[in-house]
């Protein structure tokens, strides 16, 4: 089975090392935005990792969203390969 699934990540600044991390998620179910990170949505094309970095949170949401429609309909046939 094809691969549906894309997710938020943060790369910051931890303990003086840059990391990956997930982000803070409010009461209302939103991205708590964090003006000191970089924001990426990861996913797998093939069995490559792909980490595409977004402009802001929302951007993020956004592009995730994209992309697991984008990869919901290669694994039904109905994009081009």
């Amino acid at each position: 089975m094809a691969n549906r699934k894309a997710s938020i990540w943060l790369y910051k600044k931890i303990d003086g090392r840059w990391r990956y991390v997930k982000p803070a998620i409010g009461r209302n179910g939103k991205i708590k935005p964090d003006p000191d990170a970089a924001y990426y949505v990861r996913y797998r094309e093939g069995g490559k990792m792909v980490w595409r970095k977004c402009s802001s949170a929302a951007s993020a949401v956004n592009a995730c969203e994209q992309q697991e429609a984008y990869l919901t309909a290669h694994a039904f046939g109905l994009t081009p390969a």
